[in-house]
């Protein structure tokens, strides 16, 4: 069930102050990449919420690059599990939002909380895609809740959250 939160949509972001036809161009490639990235991964799911299209898509942990004072640092998956990205786009023009903080709850299927974590922004090389992800260790193969907080970093956009219920995570084992 989608819940937003805050006000309704701010209204400089109207459409009226954008020049139309690059913001659809850009749009449409980025909706070319996030496809493939969703044709990856098992589950996967892309949802609009207020000002957002939120996606997600869940496969096994991996390793990733994480900047970390100024250099992007490759790390190696350790005794996680499964891999969960996060993408943000603006609902108007389809643009990738690098500038929001994204944290996601992982509730199991009785409601209890798995955990929750900070999803940082992180670079797919394979795609040359960004999203926000990171690895988890889920206890079992379930029925799993994916709650996604979305809060700017600019007055731009308002908070927003949005539940994707019933996905099945298979517990799979980091192979690389």
């Amino acid at each position: 069930m989608i819940q937003p939160t805050g006000a309704t949509r701010n209204p400089i972001r109207s459409g009226r102050l954008f020049d139309r036809e690059p913001a659809e161009t850009s749009r449409d490639s980025l909706t070319q990449t996030i496809d493939l990235l969703m044709q990856r991964a098992t589950p996967r799911d892309e949802r609009a919420i207020g000002d957002y299209l939120v996606g997600y898509a869940i496969q096994s942990a991996e390793g990733v690059y994480h900047l970390a004072d100024g250099e992007l640092v490759w790390q190696s998956a350790k005794d996680e599990n499964i891999h969960i990205v996060i993408s943000v786009r603006d609902a108007l023009d389809g643009r990738f939002l690098p500038s929001v903080r994204v944290r996601v709850t992982l509730l199991d299927a009785g409601g209890q909380e798995i955990g929750t974590r900070e999803q940082p922004f992180v670079w797919h090389p394979w795609l040359y895609d960004y999203g926000y992800g990171c690895n988890w260790n889920i206890p079992a193969d379930g029925k799993y809740t994916l709650r996604v907080r979305i809060e700017p970093k600019s007055g731009d956009y308002l908070p927003a959250v949005i539940d994707f219920k019933n996905v099945r995570i298979a517990a799979a084992t980091y192979t690389r």
